[in-house]
């Protein structure tokens, strides 16, 4: 073949090592978050998130209130926020 080689690119699509590590590490730290809150609160947002459960329906699966229901996951997610900031602005896990 003559003239240059053909121009090669990153493949942005694959990630590399240490955003795999990064990555895995991030889901740890999640984990550890959605598994230190109350049960019922857990138990709304994994409906919510891994289930794809409308608030309706998490209500019927935890004998609450529509309005409880909704107070039960933004609590939850408040609470994992509030637990991830610090590792996320500094990355030290407490």
């Amino acid at each position: 073949m003559d003239g240059p080689p053909a121009r090669q690119y990153e493949d942005v699509r694959s990630s590399r090592p240490y955003d795999l590590v990064l990555r895995s590490e991030l889901e740890s730290k999640v984990e550890a978050a959605l598994a230190a809150l109350p049960e019922k609160q857990r138990t709304a947002l994994v409906l919510c998130r891994e289930e794809e459960l409308s608030y309706e329906d998490i209500a019927r699966v935890l004998d609450c209130s529509l309005s409880a229901t909704k107070s039960l996951i933004h609590r939850a997610r408040e609470t994992i926020k509030q637990q991830l900031k610090p590792y996320l602005e500094t990355g030290v896990w407490k």
